[in-house]
């Protein structure tokens, strides 16, 4: 009874803490382990598809990969979501951990937790899994954004410092009940549902050269090679970002699963449903100081100083003027399913065994994004301030060059500022209003239908095997143009005579303007072979060979038809409905030497990429202010070729002070090529050298781990020119594990991750030119576990 009551009450549980709807991530095999400490850079990308040819998804894909044509072209299985393990008959059990997470810069701590069960009841097995998380951090970061002078010399045109304060919690749950329905039957019920919120709010100070004006060819300049290096500007101004970002991310993932034994073979049919709900409200104010004189030099290119001549200061609230505010929400709300059968059977041939593999699969996912917001600009009667909304006399500082950042605002009592309506110095701009409601908003639906067969053999020394896959992909979005009331109206289009913005009715009355909702879709299919073959020389050495294809389909948002103007950051961003989705071939080849405790791999391998899909971005003049232009293309034809390295093996420990250790070791080097209409260069967020090293100690019931994870520059982004090509500096990741099994069962971990505090560094070709520079501290965790 007392069983019964147990699992009810993680059921009671389960549902009052995801009484939310909820969604999927597109890269397989995450299961949102800990979301409230990933990096900044992983958390920027939730929506992301995965790009399976970067260095830093090497770190998931293992020396010998190869991808069978019974699997996705595009890695996705929802079986991945699913962690959970089916009991082993007759043994309950129950875990409870009780864990403490703190980033040093932050310097408090944050309660989490794990409760795990497995339970039996006759042909019925339950287990489920429990996780609350928590972190609150401190980011800090300087970032940079350089422009070209006539004569082609480079200078920093809006440099800016940044605090981040992110506070964020999440609850994971996942759960699971086999049913043996008799001897050759069974069904399975899976749910993973995440429950994720975060706070974060930010304190910016942009100096804004690139507003100002000066003489490129005055001699007091002072450059290196093609950069000004030192630079005083006239007539500049000053931009104070603040903003306050709340985030509520709610996922649930549902799969069935039954299974039949038959004299022919073993049949499998999953059904599979995700529901996700991202709602992101973002509160940014900026204030400017105008007509001010400033200084920068690059002495320390990733910390650059930077002041006010003529004795002004940076961070003078009182002569920061209210420029804009926008009061936003947007919503997107994803939903996932998915349907695949598949037939297995096994057969004696020629000595050794048959099998052979034939399935079929669909699945659909759709995207919708909401936007609504308003747009709060000054009236013209009277100005307001910055210094009316602080709620700190001075501002933190920041970063080892002790720079320092103006003042925050108290964000809840600005709002009540600018919403009051007997405030006559603010008003809402309703042309920015609509437009830039409309202008998020997107539709987007990717449909996959595929059929496989796929046949091995395994004999005394060798196993080869062979598949086929076709896959049919169509696409159908909808997204938003604007333009002038003379522009053409799109083909299929529609007109958005109206927008509802928190419930109230905003009609397009606006002088020399229109807007249409523009629809947009696509069709290909693609056959995907597969082919290996394994040959064991010797009890001790192995050989392969392996050809397998891949596809990468575009973003979800990439193939909408659409155009975002971002006039704070002097940026606009298109869409292309027509991107074809990269096609990979790769043929490898390897050795692998096993003797004792030691495995040795050896591999060789070559990558072909047809339409590989980048980022292109050029220069356009808008309204009088240069705006980068960005769009999304396909290049022509992209290839990566190099050798992988890797080494598990046990150290002597015999004149050492513990009783076990291993280290496990891999190398990989690539040298890749990327064909653009105009050059050619390296394939972006591919490193020429990547690595990375894991050692173990072990004395006792304490264990010791260290991790190192590190590669070369990559490629971050192309520019319009080889002098904008944008590079991510080399990395460097460490991270360490200390546990121990006390007396009575006890089981205490200590995580450490970044100790160093290693930097997010991005460079403009020249490392004189950084774009950024950030710092996310070091993290720690105590685990203190325990069976009930």
């Amino acid at each position: 009874m007392r069983w019964a009551l147990f699992v009810a009450v993680l059921i009671l549980l389960a549902q009052t803490t995801f009484a939310t709807e909820a969604s999927d991530r597109d890269v397989a095999g995450d299961n949102e382990d800990d979301a409230t400490t990933q990096s900044v850079r992983d958390r920027g990308r939730i929506l992301l598809k995965r790009n399976f040819l970067s260095s830093e998804f090497q770190m998931s894909e293992p020396l010998g990969f190869y991808q069978e044509a019974f699997l996705d072209a595009e890695g996705v299985d929802s079986r991945a979501f699913f962690g959970l393990q089916k009991p082993v008959q007759g043994k309950p059990s129950s875990d409870l951990t009780v864990s403490f997470t703190q980033q040093d810069k932050a310097g408090k701590y944050r309660l989490g937790g794990l409760l795990k069960a497995e339970r039996v009841f006759g042909p019925i097995t339950f287990s489920a899994q429990v996780a609350r998380n928590a972190s609150q951090r401190v980011i800090d970061q300087y970032e940079g954004r350089w422009r070209r002078t006539d004569g082609d010399l480079s200078f920093l045109s809006f440099p800016a410092y940044t605090r981040d304060r992110i506070a964020a919690n999440s609850t994971v749950g996942n759960f699971r009940f086999d049913w043996n329905l008799g001897s050759d039957r069974s069904f399975t019920a899976e749910a993973a549902l995440t429950r994720y919120r975060d706070s974060a709010f930010r304190t910016k100070i942009e100096a804004q050269f690139g507003a100002g004006s000066f003489d490129a060819n005055d001699p007091r300049i002072i450059s290196n090679g093609d950069t000004i290096t030192d630079l005083s500007v006239d007539s500049a101004s000053l931009r104070h970002y603040q903003h306050e970002w709340n985030t509520q991310r709610d996922i649930a993932r549902y799969q069935l699963t039954y299974r039949q034994t038959l004299d022919v073979g073993l049949f499998e049919v999953r059904a599979y449903h995700a529901d996700w709900r991202n709602s992101s409200q973002w509160l940014p104010w900026n204030f400017m100081t105008p007509e001010v004189a400033i200084t920068y030099s690059t002495d320390d290119a990733f910390l650059p100083s930077i002041s006010a001549l003529e004795g002004g200061s940076l961070v003078d609230a009182s002569q920061a003027i209210f420029r804009d505010y926008r009061f936003l929400n947007t919503e997107t709300h994803d939903t996932d399913n998915a349907f695949a059968f598949d037939w297995d059977t096994q057969r004696d041939w020629a000595g050794g065994q048959f099998f052979l593999s034939i399935g079929g699969s669909w699945r659909t996912k759709k995207r919708s994004a909401d936007d609504q917001r308003w747009v709060y600009q000054p009236s013209g009667n009277g100005v307001l301030s910055m210094a009316e909304l602080v709620s700190q006399r001075q501002g933190d500082t920041i970063l080892t060059n002790r720079f320092s950042l103006p003042p925050s605002i108290n964000h809840g009592d600005a709002r009540n500022s600018v919403s009051d309506p007997n405030n006559p110095r603010v008003l809402i701009n309703e042309f920015l209003s609509f437009k830039e409601s409309i202008e998020q908003q997107f539709l987007s639906a990717e449909t996959v239908s595929a059929a496989y067969i796929h046949g091995e053999i395994v004999g005394s020394s060798y196993t080869a095997s062979v598949g086929l896959r076709e896959e049919r992909t169509s696409t159908n979005t909808l997204g938003t143009l604007s333009g002038s009331e003379q522009s053409t109206a799109p083909l299929g289009s529609e007109s958005i005579a109206e927008v509802s913005i928190f419930g109230v009715s905003v009609v397009d009355t606006f002088d020399g303007f229109q807007a249409f909702r523009v629809p947009a879709d696509n069709q290909y299919k693609q056959w995907i072979p597969s082919f290996e073959f394994r040959y064991n020389i010797n009890d001790r050495l192995a050989f392969n060979l392996i050809w397998h294809e891949q596809l990468m389909r575009p973003q979800y948002f990439d193939i909408v038809n659409y155009s975002r103007e971002m006039e704070a950051f002097r940026r606009i961003d298109k869409g292309n409905p027509t991107l074809a989705p990269a096609r990979i071939s790769t043929v490898s080849t390897g050795l692998r030497y096993r003797k004792a405790d030691m495995t040795v791999w050896l591999e060789l391998y070559e990558k072909s990429i047809d339409d590989f899909i980048y980022r292109s971005t050029v220069s356009g003049l808008v309204r009088g202010d240069i705006y980068r232009i960005r769009s999304i293309e396909n290049g022509s034809r992209a290839s990566i070729s190099g050798v992988q390295v890797s080494a598990d093996f046990s150290l002597p420990t015999a004149k050492l002070p513990i009783d076990e250790a291993s280290l496990s070791l891999r190398y990989t080097y690539s040298d890749s090529e990327a064909q653009l209409p105009t050059r050619a260069t390296t394939l972006p967020e591919r490193a020429r050298h990547f690595g990375n090293a894991t050692l173990r100690i072990k004395k006792g019931q304490l264990s010791f781990d260290m991790r190192l994870v590190g590669h070369t520059e990559t490629l971050e982004s192309i520019g319009e020119d080889v002098w904008q090509d944008q590079f991510r500096s080399k990395v460097l990741s460490m991270s360490h594990s200390i546990s121990y099994q006390a007396p009575g069962s006890v089981r205490l971990n200590l995580s450490i991750t970044n100790p160093l505090d290693r930097p997010e560094r991005i460079t403009e070709r020249s490392e004189h030119r950084v774009v950024k520079n950030e710092f996310s501290g070091a993290l720690y965790k105590l685990s203190i576990s325990r069976p009930l």
